[in-house]
């Protein structure tokens, strides 16, 4: 018996009243049906009985054991079951609605940080700089180059 369901048992589902209920749906009445019964519960046929019979008290376990195995328990269990997936499933979607939110939102910061590093290439300097607001010239990549051919131009003219 899963202490899950034992919790969720219905308080009048022990007393002999129940259990008789309980005992003709396992059972039918049938001796045969009642031996294994006697058998999975542990108790002597005996016992059982005197259960049946009303001369001994039926103790509150049998009757929730034999709940939880009626049609009545399995129907619980079976109920119980299918609402819990039902949550899960609400919860699946609802964390794969914040995914997306959260993919979109992702996208969006890296547009705009894409767009903000864009703005800062092309103004390259802070705002209290002394030289805000001029354009820079481009500059020539082989500006290196053609200082050393300067030079030398220079210095072959000199002689």
């Amino acid at each position: 018996m899963n202490g899950y369901h034992y919790r969720r048992t219905p308080r009048d589902a022990w007393g002999i009243n129940p259990f008789k209920e309980y005992l003709h749906d396992l059972t039918a009445m049938k001796p045969e049906s009642i031996q294994a019964l006697c058998k999975w519960l542990d108790i002597s046929l005996k016992t059982m009985q005197r259960y049946i019979s009303g001369e001994t008290h039926v103790p509150r376990a049998i009757c929730y054991a034999l709940y939880h195995e009626s049609q009545w328990g399995k129907q619980l269990a079976y109920t119980e079951a299918f609402n819990d997936r039902q949550i899960q499933f609400m919860q699946i979607n609802e964390l794969k609605s914040q995914v997306r939110n959260l993919e979109t939102n992702l996208a969006d910061t890296r547009r705009a940080l894409a767009e903000a590093e864009k703005h800062t290439a092309a103004i390259s300097s802070a705002s209290n700089d002394a030289t805000y607001g001029i354009k820079r010239e481009p500059r020539n990549p082989h500006a290196f180059t053609a200082f050393k051919l300067k030079a030398s131009y220079r210095r072959h003219q000199r002689r």
